[in-house]
Order: C-alpha cells, then structure tokens, then sequence
C-alpha cells in the first residue's frame, strides 16, 4: 500500500475554550479522494481549515508527504501543496479575474524558486482552458462575476499553485443544478488527473459519486469512516449519520 500524502490523527481544534474537532483521524493516499459530510455545524469547514493550517491544532497529529506539519503555518503548508478552495468562495472582489488567479500561483514559486514566469503563465492558460468564461473576463473584476463563475475562479485560483491536495469547501453551495454539475465535471476530470481532493459537502450524491471514501462528521466527531463502496444505504446514511429522516435533497 502506498504511503499517505496525509495522515491526520487524534486531531483536537477549536475556538476559544470550545472544542469543535475532536479526536479526528483522516489518511489520504497520492490520487485518492475524500468526501467530508456532515450537517451545518458538524465541524468540516473547522477541520480542512486546520489542514490548511488556518487553525492550530489543540493536540494530535498531522504529516504531509512524510514530514510533519504540525506546527507549520498556513504559508509553509501552501509552499508544500496543500491548497484550500475556502467556502464562499473568498475572492477578491476589487481585484481582477487575472490577478485573483496570478495571487494564487504565489505558494508555487515558494516552494519551487526556479519556477519561471512562463510555467505561471502556463498554469493560467490551463486555468482559462478549463474555464472559458473566465478568460472572456479576465480583465474585468471578481465581484463583476456570478455565483457560479465566482466558484470557478476560486477552485481555478487554488488549482494555481500546482497542489498535491485540494480541499473544496462546499463546492456546490447556493449554485443552480446545471452549474452545480459542471463543477463536479471539474472536479472529475482532476481526479482522473490524479490530483488528491477533499470535498467538503452537507450530503451530496455528487461528492459520493466522485470520491475513494467517506468520512461522516456529527458534532465534531468522526461517526462513520468507510469506503464509498462499503457505505450503508443512502437512507440510513441520511438518518442514522446525517441525522435527517427528511427526503433531503442531496443532488446539489
């Protein structure tokens, strides 16, 4: 079996006084992929922020590659390849198209200083590739931008580093179906690339369909951890881990 780009284990963070992750374990193997779910609340944007280093952790812990970051910073974990798409998008508004993607090549450079400007600009004309729409605005403003094309400029801005992991933190959340489905198509098309993801979703059938395995978080703690082959039908899965008995749409 290959040996993990990450490995988190016994992770505990939270804010101030207040636990809100704990006791988490999490492997992920080079090309693998992840689906975090779990209820509003239930700690997955608190966990990939930790991973991205945006949070500290309390205690366990965490080795990327081999080498362990726990104490690393936001920066250093960036440099090594651990990029974050952040939930609601974060964009820079003022800021155009172009210059939100050129700001996310900065961890690459760091982390290979011989990095020429040419290979920048290749990884930008890969990002317009992928997403046309965004090479129609490049030079036009992110907040001129739609709900959709503004998701598309966050994953493409992450992707700008050349990372080892992306984690997508709610990656469908408020976008019409059509726009919802190409994302996901994005994001298959990455794994088939051989790019490791994790995929922060609420419940989504989407996620499900596109990742190795399945973590369930419920009140910060890790309540169901399989593979996506081995999981129980979709309603206990609503029921039992997601704590719905709803007909909970779960195809956005």
């Amino acid at each position: 079996m290959p040996e993990p780009l990450l490995s988190v284990h016994g992770l505990v963070t939270g804010y101030g006084p207040n636990a809100v992750v704990e006791q988490v374990d999490l492997s992920l193997c080079p090309g693998e992929s992840v689906a975090l779910l779990g209820v509003n609340g239930a700690g997955k944007t608190t966990l990939v922020s930790t991973i991205a280093g945006l949070n500290p952790l309390w205690s366990g812990s965490m080795t990327f590659r081999g080498d362990t970051v726990t104490k690393a910073g936001p920066e250093a974990r960036a440099t090594m390849g651990i990029s974050l798409c952040p939930e609601g998008r974060q964009i820079f508004t003022s800021l155009t198209v172009e210059e939100n993607l050129l700001i996310g090549a900065t961890p690459s450079r760091r982390r290979r200083p011989a990095a020429t400007a040419a290979q920048v600009q290749e990884r930008l004309a890969r990002s317009y590739e992928r997403f046309p729409i965004l090479k129609e605005r490049r030079h036009g403003g992110g907040g001129q931008l739609s709900g959709g094309e503004q998701q598309m400029l966050a994953i493409a801005r992450a992707l700008m580093s050349a990372p080892e992991l992306l984690m997508v933190d709610e990656p469908s959340m408020g976008l019409a179906p059509a726009v919802a489905s190409t994302v996901y198509g994005l994001l298959r098309e990455l794994k088939r690339e051989g790019l490791a993801m994790i995929v922060v979703e609420e419940s989504s059938n989407r996620a499900l369909g596109l990742v190795d395995q399945c973590i369930v978080l419920r009140g910060g703690r890790s309540v169901l951890s399989a593979p996506v082959g081995e999981l129980p039908d979709h309603a206990t899965l609503l029921e039992v881990y997601l704590g719905s008995s709803t007909s909970e749409e779960v195809t956005s």
